[in-house]
């Protein structure tokens, strides 16, 4: 047998071999690839695996519902009871001025005089006026009664009678004018001495003697003196508006007073209607007593006012995310946490008072890893703190 008879019927099974073991790997990856197939499209008619839930470090817990007594705290000035700029009645020119700043007076003291030469003329001429009026009506009188007589003894007409009668008309008519400009000319006499229009004290002086005066012009610069009521002053106390639904007639308050020991305690006698647009606050007036005069307009005061217990819900500022923007809690809701936008403002360090945006049965979610939830994340089972 040569040798090459010998080599080819190995070749032939070595290649016998490697089919048969391509056959076997071609068989390995096609079943392999039909499972893959079979698994996929088991996948698409069973449905999508179930979410992850992820495990958050949380727990859940109810606002608090309390009734709460809180003090409103607001700043303002003291003022006086009542301020009157005093001017001239009648014009002309300040003869005296009888007080200095700081006189307390009494209600129709004189307090200055302007120059009464011109009015105590005209005074005079207007009862010279008057005397000459009266005896002109007199005289009407007794001829009126002359003509009646005359008249029954047909000395004279009926029309000379009607006459003397109209002339005593006229007579009365014209003393009637003369009396009237008397008492005019009298009473501006009396209005050159200016008098208290109330007990008070003497808080300005604008004009000094020598000075003229007109009661053509007015305001504080027109006037000679700033006389004052302060028996009664009047602390006016300015508020944020939030609180004005809260305030009324009679809620009592303490009130500082700066540069005085001690407290006062007074209630609201009024609430201003109007509310000041830049500050955003409302006005409110307390009275006090003031009989020795120790308290000064212009003082600087503080109140804190007390209204009455209110209910209020109260929640766990820990509970509360963007604080300073638009704030907002997560809700847990079955099993889901929901973002709830709120309207809050501060109570305490560590509670807020919620106005509005949440009930008071509603789950709020509070944890560690309260800053990593997003709306809609699903929550498994936590503890309940209120539970």
């Amino acid at each position: 047998m040569s040798h090459f008879s010998i080599i080819i019927p190995s070749i032939r099974a070595r290649l016998f071999d490697c089919r048969s073991s391509l056959f076997a790997t071609f068989v390995l990856l096609s079943g392999l690839f039909a499972a893959g197939c079979s698994g996929s499209h088991d996948d698409e008619v069973g449905g999508t695996p179930p979410a992850t839930v992820l495990q958050f470090r949380l727990q859940t817990l109810r606002p608090e519902i309390r009734e709460i007594r809180e003090s409103i705290t607001g700043t303002g000035t003291i003022g006086a009871a009542q301020t009157s700029n005093i001017g001239v009645v009648t014009p002309g020119i300040v003869e005296r001025v009888f007080v200095r700043v700081g006189d307390r007076v009494k209600k129709g003291q004189p307090l200055f005089q302007t120059r009464k030469n011109d009015y105590e003329i005209s005074e005079q001429l207007a009862r010279a006026e008057l005397t000459a009026a009266e005896a002109r009506a007199e005289q009407a009188r007794l001829d009126y009664e002359r003509a009646i007589d005359l008249l029954g003894k047909e000395f004279i007409s009926q029309a000379q009678l009607d006459t003397a009668a109209n002339s005593l008309k006229a007579a009365k008519a014209e003393a009637g004018v003369a009396e009237a400009r008397l008492a005019q000319a009298a009473q501006r006499l009396a209005d050159t001495t200016v008098r208290a229009p109330y007990d008070g004290v003497v808080t300005g002086r604008n004009a000094d003697e020598g000075t003229y005066k007109s009661a053509q012009t007015f305001g504080a610069d027109s006037s000679v003196l700033q006389l004052q009521e302060i028996k009664i002053v009047v602390a006016v106390v300015r508020v944020p508006e939030i609180y004005i639904t809260r305030l009324s007639i009679g809620t009592p308050g303490d009130i500082f007073i700066g540069g005085m020991d001690g407290l006062f305690q007074a209630e609201i006698y009024a609430i201003n209607d109007k509310v000041d647009m830049r500050s955003r606050t409302v006005e409110v007036r307390f009275g006090l007593a003031n009989d020795d005069y120790r308290i000064k307009p212009g003082l600087f005061v503080q109140a804190d006012i007390h209204p009455p217990e209110r209910t209020a819900m109260l929640l766990e500022q820990d509970a509360i995310l963007d604080r300073s923007g638009d704030p907002y809690v997560f809700l847990l809701e079955d099993g889901i946490a929901q973002a709830r936008p709120v309207v809050l403002r501060e109570y305490d360090p560590r509670k807020v008072e919620i106005l509005s945006g949440l009930g008071e049965h509603e789950s709020i979610l509070v944890g560690p890893d309260l800053i990593r939830l997003t709306d809609g994340d699903l929550i498994p089972s936590i503890h309940d703190a209120d539970r």
